[in-house]
């Protein structure tokens, strides 16, 4: 019951994130209707800026507690992604771009987060990373009907496809987790055993 209600959950969020990474320019202008575009491009910046620091901060943590476990090649792609994460977001002048970095960035992780209780292979990467191909087009193929008030460009689907590569090798060389297929298996198994045991049981003549 826990497994599913996680299992659930973790898609209510990706989902949301998804919906908030379309809706979220043209949310703000109508929200902030006052505001020029100068305005509202500082703000969004600066959210920008203060989640990429979030999330390295956290990760940075992370290896942190885990003591002797981490390996130092951990904390050397930690500082090689946030040097990249930096220049990326130094070099480009588009706040939009911008946002497609870190708003495809955050659905991969959440997509892992997702699609983990059910493969536990290093197949999860490649999913994750190809899943986030066809979010990034329906995006793009939406703003040629004026959702999101932007209009349809490769160069965002490209910008989306390796930001949610980026995600994926953050998790796979920074982070490390363990996939452990056996658990998934057994813990498959042992479900399957109880529903089995619960049906004989309910079926079982009592004397």
């Amino acid at each position: 019951m826990y497994q599913r209600g996680r299992l659930i959950l973790d898609w209510v969020i990706t989902i949301i994130v998804y919906l908030l990474v379309l809706f979220i320019i043209p949310i703000s202008d109508k929200l902030i209707p006052n505001l020029d575009d100068n305005a509202i491009e500082v703000i969004l910046n600066w959210i920008i800026n203060i989640s990429i620091a979030a999330i390295f901060i956290c990760l940075l943590i992370h290896l942190l507690r885990q003591g002797k476990q981490t390996e130092i090649t951990s904390y050397v792609w930690l500082v090689f992604f946030f040097i990249i994460s930096v220049y990326f977001l130094t070099h480009v002048g588009s706040t939009k771009d911008r946002l497609h970095f870190l708003g495809y960035g955050m659905l991969s992780l959440l997509l892992y987060m997702a699609l983990r209780h059910n493969i536990a292979t290093y197949m999860l990467y490649a999913w994750c990373t190809f899943l986030i191909i066809p979010f990034a087009i329906l995006d793009e193929s939406l703003q040629q009907f004026g959702v999101g008030g932007r209009g349809f460009e490769v160069k965002d689907i490209i910008i989306d496809s390796l930001s949610g590569a980026s995600g994926q090798l953050l998790i796979a060389l920074v982070v490390r987790p363990k996939l452990e297929k056996v658990n998934i298996k057994m813990h498959r198994y042992m479900n399957a055993l109880k529903r089995q045991n619960d049906f004989q049981n309910s079926h079982t003549p009592k004397f």
